[in-house]
């Protein structure tokens, strides 16, 4: 409480996440909370302290001076809390979906009108049982989740799938969420992806073989910018 009536700044630091923020998903979440011996304030701060640093079990105990078995239990009762609103926020655009002003027909990437967001895999630090290491080990050599996410130009997540192994590659995981995992994309519409995935209708990739990274185009003079078409192209899909 100390932290949440002080500079807002050290709500940010410690919570990752500012004051009003705070409040609005406590207030949120705190009917599915068991608050008879801990208010939910402070079981939404142990839960944003442990996933926002990655603090131990043992480090929150000490930080908060509560048990091991009640540090699991509110982290446990807190997740389920969250994970029970992410059909309320995290959805897929139907059919109907507008155009968005990023890529609208008055923006400089209006070619990309019919582009609903970006997908891309990103690697989440793991801790699992040393049986399964080596299926949780990607090719950077630490243990991971390898998470795919879908999000539109507003930065909004649209589409998240989590659990796969740091193993595994980025198409498998995209393959997996279109045949089984509910991720549909509308008819005439299409996301942006990296040269990770493959290209089709649904899915639109730079062109192999040529400059794509931006700090790749950002060493470059103004003036010889771009060598060929190809590399405008895979400039202006890596800006979106």
């Amino acid at each position: 409480m100390d932290i949440l009536t002080g500079h807002p700044i050290r709500c940010y630091n410690a919570f990752r996440m500012t004051i009003g923020n705070f409040h609005r998903l406590c207030q949120k979440i705190s009917n599915q909370l068991n608050t008879k011996r801990t208010i939910a304030e402070e079981q939404l701060a142990i839960f944003l302290a442990c996933v926002g640093h990655g603090l131990s079990i043992r480090k929150l105990q000490e930080e908060f001076q509560h048990s091991t078995e009640t540090i699991y239990r509110i982290f446990k009762d807190v997740l389920k809390a969250i994970l029970s609103m992410r059909d309320e926020y995290i959805k897929l655009p139907d059919s109907s979906a507008g155009i968005h002003p990023f890529v609208g027909p008055n923006s400089r990437n209006h070619l990309f009108k019919n582009a609903l967001g970006a997908i891309e895999g990103t690697h989440i630090q793991a801790v699992v049982k040393k049986k399964k290491m080596e299926r949780f080990r990607n090719r950077k050599g630490f243990l991971s989740q390898n998470v795919l996410v879908a999000c539109s130009f507003d930065m909004i997540f649209q589409y998240v799938a989590v659990g796969w192994k740091g193993s595994a590659a980025d198409s498998r995981v995209l393959r997996w969420a279109i045949e089984e995992g509910g991720f549909n994309v509308p008819n005439g519409r299409y996301y942006l992806a990296d040269s990770g995935y493959a290209n089709s209708s649904k899915f639109l990739c730079p062109y192999r073989n040529n400059n794509y990274h931006l700090a790749q185009f950002n060493r470059r003079p103004i003036s010889s910018c771009y060598t060929c078409p190809e590399e405008l192209y895979n400039h202006r899909h890596a800006q979106l």
